[in-house]
């Protein structure tokens, strides 16, 4: 979570590391940002400008997406903390985001309304929701 444009922001990611390696660098950099521990959804109180930038610099074949993207509170075009595109989300670092994950709440045809979408430039993934290992969580 964090304030952009006088807004609280809080916009989930999916991560994807290209070794073991690299995710385990990954993870001591987050370690040092914030509690990873407990349920899945760290808080690391950095914009996704930053976020971006210090992964990439982990390793540039890091994939970041924005999870879930249409639910309200925590999706990348989310009604409640979210942007209206990837371009007020991401800024200078939007050329590095590939994807984005519908969610369970969103289908391709809702987020083919999105120009960025439409046009191509960005590709749409599904995943489950799941936030940890436990299945009533």
């Amino acid at each position: 979570m964090y304030s952009q444009d006088e807004k609280r922001r809080a916009v989930h990611v999916v991560v994807f590391a290209p070794n073991g390696e690299v995710a385990t660098q990954i993870r001591k950099f987050l370690e040092s940002k914030g509690r990873i521990d407990y349920d899945g959804r760290p808080i690391f109180g950095m914009t996704a400008v930053e976020f971006v930038e210090a992964l990439k610099k982990i390793d540039d074949k890091i994939e970041i997406i924005p999870a879930h993207c249409m639910t309200p509170w925590f999706g990348l075009y989310g009604s409640k903390s979210g942007f209206n595109s990837l371009k007020e989300c991401f800024q200078d670092q939007t050329d590095k985001i590939y994807a984005i994950e519908s969610g369970m709440s969103a289908d391709p045809a809702m987020l083919w309304r999105f120009e960025e979408v439409a046009s191509g430039k960005i590709n749409i993934v599904s995943f489950s929701d799941a936030h940890s290992f436990w299945p009533w969580r």
